[in-house]
């Protein structure tokens, strides 16, 4: 979808979108005609329009300058009108689009609108997003002309918004990497595929690296990645990426993202209705490739490194039992009370290797737990962390990208409760283990932190399980995987 921005609008484009705040009662903007002064004048007089959030107002005109189409979209108050909305307001006007039969928009940016240049291109190209990408023939045909082909924003100041633009265009595109990786199938999109999408990185962009295949993940000592993947007939994985966009010797942030390509749950399977789309847990790992993609589009200055661990979570002949005892990468002995909590296991050992590395910051990003849907639903990750500015930052930053984090509590008590009998650790408890399963989760990871000194790095894990994949999507959004995780991952570097 081509976005450009223009002074005026042009009678031959078609379809013509116009903002409306309930200010504009009192007095529209210089940017309205004198012809869309009065169509919106006699909708309001009609009482067919009010400005709501949302609200339409449309007709069909024969003039010399406007379009044919013109349809007025209520944006509410001014005063109330914020990034988030602006972003809805996007993926809306996407629909009223697609509504009209048009692939090709223009959109009046008044003032208001235009503080939000870039959230407002971001809900466009979201919404633009075509999830269905495996279909072919005449349905493949069908969903192409769905796509909108072009938008045209016209600004009282058009260079003015070039560089939001430009930067929507990198967080969507970035956005919409992660959901073709969370969305395709794991037969498709596989270890190796990841590790494809990770050269071309490193070919694009001039990232190093590293990839760790089983020989040396066997070598390391890397246990808990390996037990996930006995049962697999394709080998682990884990992708070390790293772009120096920092001061030489800085600190790097470190950034882990869980890859399981699919996850039946090992031995203890998930049942019908649970395992379905099992290919989205993924979605961690996604995230961080998806940031790759954009960190040097937006010169983010920081030096970071993004670990990948790599593994399906199958079942066969040589798959994990329950009871087994393995060695991590730390050293710690676990004991596996289940095959299915096999997420936290492959992160600990990235975590493990990611700490010796001596970062500023360690973030996880996972769908870890099933429990965190019951806690928050589907509009908030839950945020663990050791750490109070880490806290800060990324709650702020969750806040500023809409990506929006909620802290849940590490108590010393759910970290008790991670304790073995028979081994160090277990990877999840016994009689409470349905209680604060998310907080269990997260305290079984604290566990491998820790520098070769024994020291805690500062760390946040945030878990995304329920808010990866949706069913019901926001304006911006299709049924699917959602990109989460990247908007806010970009914003906390930025503000760094």
């Amino acid at each position: 979808m081509q976005i450009s921005s223009a002074k005026t609008f042009k009678k031959e484009n078609g379809f013509l979108v116009v903002p409306f705040f309930h200010e504009y009662e009192k007095k529209v903007p210089s940017l309205y005609s004198s012809e869309l002064t009065a169509l919106v004048k006699q909708g309001l007089k009609a009482k067919e329009f009010t400005g709501k959030t949302f609200e339409t107002l449309f007709y069909t005109v024969e003039s010399k300058t406007l379009p044919q189409k013109v349809e007025f979209l209520g944006c509410g108050k001014a005063e109330e009108f914020n990034a988030s909305l602006a972003r809805e307001i996007g993926g809306a006007i996407n629909d009223l689009t697609k509504a009209q039969k048009k692939q090709n928009v223009t959109i009046l940016l008044t003032p208001e609108l235009a503080l939000y240049t870039q959230e407002l291109t971001e809900g466009l190209l979201l919404k633009n997003y075509r999830v269905a990408k495996y279909k072919t023939g005449e349905d493949s045909d069908a969903e192409k002309k769905k796509e909108l082909k072009s938008a045209t924003l016209v600004s009282q100041k058009p260079e003015q918004i070039k560089k939001a633009i430009e930067r929507a265009e990198v967080i969507a595109e970035a956005t919409n990497t992660t959901r073709d990786l969370v969305n395709g199938p794991a037969n498709m999109i596989d270890a190796n595929y990841f590790e494809k999408i990770a050269k071309k990185l490193q070919a694009d962009y001039g990232y190093k690296l590293t990839v760790l295949r089983k020989n040396n993940l066997e070598k390391l000592g890397w246990g808990g990645l390996l037990m996930v993947n006995q049962g697999s007939p394709k080998p682990p994985l884990c992708l070390i990426i790293e772009h120096n966009g920092g001061k030489k010797g800085a600190k790097p942030i470190i950034l882990v993202g869980k890859g399981i390509i699919f996850d039946t749950g090992g031995y203890n399977l998930k049942p019908t209705k649970s395992i379905e789309d099992m290919n989205m847990d993924t979605a961690g790992a996604s995230a961080v490739i998806g940031l790759f993609s954009a960190l040097k589009e937006l010169d983010i200055k920081q030096n970071v490194i993004g670990i990948i661990p790599l593994t399906e979570n199958s079942i066969g002949g040589e798959a994990a039992f329950p009871s087994n005892i393995i060695t991590m990468l730390n050293g710690k002995t676990v004991e596996i009370r289940s095959t299915d909590a096999e997420g936290r296991m492959i992160l600990a050992d990235a975590l493990t290797y990611g700490a010796e590395r001596d970062p500023k910051y360690m973030i996880d990003v996972a769908t870890l737990t099933g429990a965190v849907i019951y806690a928050l639903g589907d509009r908030y990750s839950a945020m663990f962390t050791n750490d109070k500015e880490l806290k800060e930052r990324l709650l702020k930053a969750g806040e500023d990208a809409s990506d929006n984090l909620w802290e849940l509590p590490l108590h010393k008590e759910h970290k008790e409760k991670m304790k073995s009998h028979i081994a160090d650790l277990r990877n999840i408890d016994d009689g409470s283990a349905h209680l604060a399963g998310s907080s269990k989760g997260a305290a079984f990871l604290s566990y491998f932190i820790h520098d070769k000194k024994g020291a805690d790095k500062a760390w946040a894990h945030i878990d995304i399980a329920a808010t990866a994949y949706t069913v019901d999507p926001r304006k911006y959004e299709l049924r699917g995987g959602t990109g989460v995780g990247v908007r806010l991952l970009i914003k906390f570097l930025e503000q760094l």
